[in-house]
Order: structure tokens, then C-alpha cells, then sequence
């Protein structure tokens, strides 16, 4: 895999599968930067890779606002997600770092990590929320040497895709 400091200079795409474990690939010109592998049938559970390593990132029941991001290798966990009614949601590191996840606009379409001071470091843009949902993703060029980055970019993509599925899930409820 490619490191994703090289990100800082254009856009990547996140690409799918259907299927019970859903599995993402985050690519640029055919070369390949991350992936996201669901591991479990309920979609809470999900293995992220980059060159930096793995991480399992676990969402708890359907009604929980909780993630927990873990190194897949040690089990040492890494940070929470916490999402919020008048935020997106929040980021805490057991660094110290935190990050705020906004939604940028109101169809779901763009998202965002951003830093203390509000400024964005990393965008989200869904390009369809279908059965395998696709995206893209772009790193502000001075945030590409943060050494959180990969956590952003494998969270990210996993909240979306989790949005996606609880707004289907929340219509076919409404409408049964």
C-alpha cells in the first residue's frame, strides 16, 4: 500500500463489494492506499489497513454513539468517536488529540474531519449511498504528515458508509 502523505495532491477514491462483508479499497491512478473490511455480518465490526498498520474500528448496537477504534495487532485501544446530536461528532485520541466530524452539507453528501480551530483537514464526498456505497476523499495539503491521518481517513469512510446504512435502515422501518 501506498502511503497516504502522497494524498495531499489530489483526490482518491473509496470503491467497494457487495456482499455480506463489505470490503473497500481507497485508490488513485490504480494504486491502492487503504482498504475497509467489514468483519462481521451486523456491520459493526471493520478491519482498516494502510502502510502504517491495522486497526479494527467497532461501532456498539445500533442506538450506541460509541466507536472504538483499536490497533488490530495489540488490541491497545486508540480513540473513541463519540457522535452527537448537534455535532457530527467527536474524535478523542488517547494521545490527547481530538478531532470533529461535521457533516458539510445537508444531503449527507460531504463530510469532514476537522481540527480544534474548525479548519478542515480532511473532506468526504459520497458520490452514491446505493447497495456499495462510493466516495472520494481529499487531504488538505498541510494535514498530510499528521500522524493521526490514517485514523482519519479509515473512521471517515467507515462513519459514512455506517450513515448510509442506518438512513436505509431508518426508511425501511418507516415505511413497514
Amino acid at each position: 500500500m501506498r502511503p497516504l502523505h502522497e494524498l495531499s495532491d489530489g483526490i482518491a477514491s473509496w470503491n467497494g463489494t457487495l456482499g455480506w462483508k463489505r470490503n473497500f479499497r481507497l485508490t488513485r491512478d490504480w494504486l491502492t492506499y487503504a482498504s475497509l473490511q467489514w468483519e462481521t455480518a451486523s456491520g459493526a465490526v471493520a478491519l482498516a489497513r494502510t502502510a502504517g498498520g491495522m486497526v479494527t474500528i467497532e461501532r456498539g448496537s445500533f442506538s450506541s454513539p460509541k466507536v472504538t477504534l483499536r490497533d488490530a495487532a495489540s488490541g491497545r485501544e486508540l480513540g473513541v468517536f463519540e457522535s452527537g446530536w448537534l455535532e457530527g461528532g467527536r474524535l478523542r485520541l488517547c494521545s490527547g488529540r481530538e478531532w470533529r466530524w461535521h457533516m458539510d452539507a445537508c444531503s449527507m453528501s460531504r463530510w469532514s474531519f476537522r481540527d480544534d480551530t474548525g479548519r478542515p483537514v480532511l473532506q468526504l464526498f459520497v458520490q452514491s449511498m446505493g447497495l456499495t456505497p462510493a466516495g472520494s476523499i481529499a487531504v488538505e495539503p498541510d494535514a498530510a504528515e499528521l500522524p493521526e491521518l490514517a485514523l482519519l481517513v479509515a473512521l471517515g469512510w467507515y462513519l459514512v458508509v455506517q450513515t448510509i446504512d442506518d438512513s436505509a435502515l431508518l426508511v425501511a422501518a418507516s415505511i413497514a
